[in-house]
């Protein structure tokens, strides 16, 4: 046990140890992992030599050199200007959505340090989320990112994130549209000029819109960045903004048309190119639900357009290497979601353990006669 008091000099005229209002040397008496210390800090302030004592303790070792205190703030703008140098702004943007979430409520709570937020602060900080579980998992991982940034940094010994149990999962693959709906959808772009909320070029707009997400199964995000420059030769070509894949996708001639109908006035489809990106996100995706209301199709978004796609393609034979390159996944993301949803895998499926049933049984002993 260390501690700290005032040594005071002959002219002082003081004599506790306790008194703090003079200049005398401070001085510290005690044992600290087996080694005993009784020696000035060559210190006058009680305050300093507090913090120097607290950093050996925190080391184990007299003498040790204490490590900078860092802040929630700091740290969080030190890991996120990491994570500027090395990832896509959309990613960094989800980084700073989460980190400011984080802050907030550490204000409210006046956690300040790093140190302080261990494992019973994050799951008080948990109990607050109202969000969907695959969200918490999401926001519980991004944690885990930040406390190993901390602790790589030496700003914190261990990652209390790592203890934080993400709550269960029920995955459930990403629901195609069948071809009653697909037409029910198509004819519901008709349907656009009748309610008036819509002109007549910007229902072949949308429609365009519905058949390059049907036959391309790009993500809505990267349809609405469709240019003209990536349409040649009646195929699509456009890098992937969620993976960087580049992506050719051979398209119908009626879907070239449609492009080649869709009135313009910039270099790109279906955009000014003056909006940003979540902004031209947003207005796509609530267009496409109203187009699924018209059509009175229950389920689904523009991401099932991408699912149809791949679902159809499973079903007649393309492998799923090659429909996870056409999607810019990997071949485990495409069997986890679209398997469950191609007969032509059930049909095998089932062909082969009827096979193995259909062997012959063979006798399991031999049995040695004679001898």
């Amino acid at each position: 046990m260390l501690s700290v008091y005032r040594r005071h000099s002959p002219s002082c005229g003081q004599t506790s140890r306790r008194y703090r209002r003079c200049s005398c040397p401070v001085w510290v008496q005690g044992t600290l992992g087996g080694e005993e210390i009784r020696k000035s800090l060559n210190l006058t302030s009680i305050e300093a030599a507090e913090k120097v004592v607290f950093a050996w303790k925190e080391a184990g070792k007299i003498g040790a050199e204490g490590k900078k205190v860092v802040s929630l703030v700091e740290a969080s703008e030190k890991y996120l200007r990491d994570a500027g140098t090395r990832l896509k702004p959309s990613t960094v943007d989800l980084y700073k959505r989460g980190q400011k979430h984080l802050l907030a409520w550490c204000e409210r709570e006046k956690v300040v340090s790093l140190k302080d937020l261990d494992i019973e602060k994050l799951r008080k900080y948990r109990e607050t989320w109202t969000c969907k579980p695959v969200t918490a998992c999401r926001r519980i991982d991004r944690l885990k990112m930040f406390f190993g940034f901390c602790v790589d940094s030496g700003w914190v010994k261990s990652n209390p994130a790592k203890l934080l149990k993400a709550p269960e999962v029920q995955t459930f693959g990403k629901t195609p549209f069948n071809e009653e709906e697909m037409t029910h959808i198509f004819d519901a772009c008709g349907k656009l000029v009748t309610r008036g909320t819509w002109g007549k070029d910007n229902v072949k707009r949308v429609r365009a819109f519905i058949y390059i997400l049907r036959y391309t199964g790009l993500r809505i995000s990267d349809a609405a960045s469709l240019k003209t420059s990536h349409v040649r030769d009646g195929k699509v070509l456009l890098r992937t903004e969620k993976t960087g894949t580049l992506v050719w996708i051979p398209i119908p001639d009626y879907v070239v048309q449609a492009l080649e109908e869709v009135p313009r006035v910039s270099e790109f489809y279906f955009q000014t190119g003056n909006a940003k990106a979540k902004t031209v996100r947003g207005g796509w995706d609530r267009c496409i639900r109203s187009v699924l209301a018209l059509a009175k199709v229950n389920h689904g978004s523009a991401h099932s357009f991408r699912s149809t796609l791949a679902v159809d393609l499973l079903n007649k034979g393309v492998s799923v290497e090659m429909v996870a390159t056409i999607l810019g996944n990997s071949p485990a993301v495409v069997i986890k979601h679209y398997a469950p949803y191609v007969a032509s895998r059930q049909v095998a499926l089932e062909t082969a353990i009827r096979n193995i049933w259909a062997e012959p049984e063979r006798p399991r002993f031999q049995v040695i006669q004679g001898g």
